[in-house]
């Protein structure tokens, strides 16, 4: 169950060691004298660097006026810095020196009492307050952004000075023990254990593409049609307090930029989706997710020479290759029993959406992960390059396709395209994940194919995707390899050899033109090649190869073979050329397109020039 799994990895990774405080992020530091006056005021965090604090961990406060101890947004804290602040924002900011004024009362700290001065002086003196303003909106400051103190001679930033941790935690164990003095306990759905549950989780989970700024809420209730049993808000999911903050907290930092070994986001404004990954076992730098977001899997799936210490067994960077004697692990059982997970979440608004939820063993999601690889091989029919730098050579064996570069091959323009690419992805990555028992949606396939007219040629990558889903749909066997064995392909394979030749034929006879046979006719070939070939096979004997056949007869005699070869040694025999090909049939006739510039390059490598593709297979 997702919320169990959350709550192991919350466990693992110490998430819940204080459930009183909450990392956040603070982007004003006013630093102050003892007197309360002004030093300096500097922004801590921009595009180029974060500074992270612990705060009081409040609720909600969507209806209510609730201040956060010893930092908050600078419109709960600064008097008359935001002229649009509502009427809760205004009382916080009263509320923030009440709490202070509390701590203060208990703990006589000087550093309170110096940010006590500066907030009181600010609400009454106009002047000095117009001033602290106008520095803020200089630097400049937004109202949204968090906002705390630094004193000289006190260490640290505010929310670190203990006495402040002290007093709030003090008051929430206070305020729990009332709270649950007569409240009815309940089994929590997560632990098992009895508990008060927890009535509003909040709108805390801050990762969640197309929800709001504040955050989104994944279990709630606000209408009595969601509620069941007579249990409203978020009672009918009941979780304790320590349940709820692990699995928004596991969500979280799943979900951080600081940790992208263990997530992946889509790239489109519209229906974006973030994909978290992680496991029971610790994980190192890398997973089976990250294998299928760059494309590269040996340094990721496969064996390590040398055994990892037991604080750091990876996820699935390497395969333990040693047993209970090399310290990696308890139990040589024990990597079996770990299990791999996959969530992927977007949002509307304040409500977050689950799009998917993988849960399998963790060798069975490497198996899987390494099959997906597998079926993408191909072989390469040009060189590879990144930047200046050549990655792979032509006729090299290639299964390195991130994702991106996969879905690029099923993307169409406009919003709508985005939208749909999002759905695309996530069947994907469910494919990689789940493995060979995952059938290839044909709606893929078709797209896949649809696309190459406009593109007016078979990449690698797009003829591997292909391939992918062909092997996924039970429709095809081979890699696509010049040595395969060409009895067992089917007609449209063979089409689409033809139509390579072709190509082939027109570009040695007349050079680069800008109308290719290619670019005129592979829609129409592809899809209805009774109605084509006979067209381009009369033009191409009558013209081409005539022409050919006075300037470079050499070249001309082996095509006059490969096309007798492919008509009536494959073509005939097979029943001819097909008036219709189905999306399944398309996708054949694209990869025997492929192909046939492999095997070309191979037997004539003076009919097809070498083509040089930049990649950024190797991210």
């Amino acid at each position: 169950m997702i919320f169990q799994a959350l709550y192991r990895f919350a466990k693992s990774r110490k998430l819940l060691d204080d459930l009183d405080f909450t990392e956040q992020a603070v982007h004003c530091v006013i630093r102050l004298r003892r007197s309360g006056s002004v030093v300096g005021i500097v922004r801590v965090t921009d595009k180029d660097q974060t500074k992270r604090v612990l705060v009081s961990k409040i609720p909600p406060r969507t209806s209510a006026a609730i201040a956060c101890l010893g930092s908050d947004t600078l419109n709960r804290v600064i008097p008359h810095f935001d002229s649009e602040a509502n009427a809760f924002a205004r009382q916080t900011q009263k509320l923030f020196i009440h709490q202070l004024e509390a701590v203060k009362n208990q703990s006589k700290h000087h550093g309170v009492e110096a940010v006590l001065k500066f907030l009181n002086h600010l609400h009454q003196k106009k002047a000095a307050c117009r001033s602290v303003v106008d520095k803020l909106k200089a630097i400049p400051f937004k109202p949204s952004e968090w906002v705390t103190f630094e004193v000289e001679g006190e260490s640290g930033l505010m929310p670190e000075w203990p006495v402040l941790r002290k007093w709030w935690t003090q008051r929430q164990t206070e305020q729990r023990s009332a709270d649950n003095e007569h409240a009815n306990e309940v089994p929590c759905m997560v632990t098992g254990r009895s508990c008060v549950p927890v009535r509003t989780h909040g709108t805390r989970i801050k990762i969640a593409p197309g929800g709001l700024p504040g955050g989104t809420a994944l279990v709630s209730s606000d209408k009595a049609a969601f509620s069941s049993y007579g249990f409203d808000k978020s009672l009918v999911s009941p979780m304790s307090e320590k349940a709820v903050e692990a699995y928004i907290r596991a969500i979280n930092w799943l979900g951080d930029k600081r940790n992208p070994n263990y997530h992946y986001r889509t790239g489109y404004d519209k229906g974006d989706t973030i994909f978290l990954f992680w496991s029971d076992r610790p994980l190192e730098t890398r997973n089976p997710g990250k294998a299928i977001e760059l494309g590269k899997w040996e340094d990721l799936l496969q064996g390590s020479a040398e055994p990892a210490p037991a604080s750091r067994v990876p996820l699935a960077a390497k395969k333990v290759v040693s047993a209970p004697a090399a310290g990696a692990l308890e139990s040589a059982h024990a990597e079996a029993a770990s299990h791999f997970y996959c969530l992927s979440l977007s949002a509307a608004s304040a409500r977050a959406i689950v799009r998917a939820w993988i849960d399998q063993p963790l060798p069975i999601a490497r198996e899987n992960v390494t099959q997906w690889f597998g079926d993408l091989t191909v072989q390469l029919d040009r060189t590879l390059k990144k930047e200046d730098k050549i990655v792979a050579e032509t006729g090299e064996l290639w299964s390195r396709w991130p994702l991106w570069q996969l879905v690029a091959c099923l993307q169409g323009k406009g919003d709508s395209a985005k939208e749909d690419i999002v759905q695309q992805r996530q069947q994907l990555w469910e494919m990689a994940l789940l493995g060979p028992h995952r059938a290839a949606p044909l709606g893929l396939l078709a797209l896949a194919v649809s696309r190459i007219p406009a593109a007016r040629e078979v990449t690698p990558v797009r003829a591997a995707l292909i391939q992918l889903l062909l092997k996924r749909m039970n429709k095809r066997k081979d890699t696509m390899k010049t040595e395969m064995n060409l009895d067992e392909q089917s007609v449209a394979f063979h089409c689409g050899r033809l139509l390579r030749l072709l190509q082939s034929i027109q570009t040695a006879s007349l050079g680069d033109t800008n109308a290719t046979v290619v670019s005129r006719f592979y829609a129409g070939a592809a899809a209805m090649p009774g109605g084509i070939f006979g067209t381009l096979l009369s033009k191409a004997t009558s013209q081409h190869l005539n022409k050919l056949r006075g300037e470079k007869p050499k070249l001309a005699g082996w095509f006059d073979a490969r096309l007798a070869e492919i008509v009536h040694d494959y073509i005939v025999p097979g029943g001819g050329f097909p008036l219709t090909n189905d999306p399944v049939a398309q996708g054949d006739f694209a990869l025997g397109f492929y192909w046939q510039r492999l095997a070309t390059r191979k037997e004539q490598p003076e009919a097809e020039p070498e083509v040089t593709e930049m990649t950024e297979t190797t991210n």
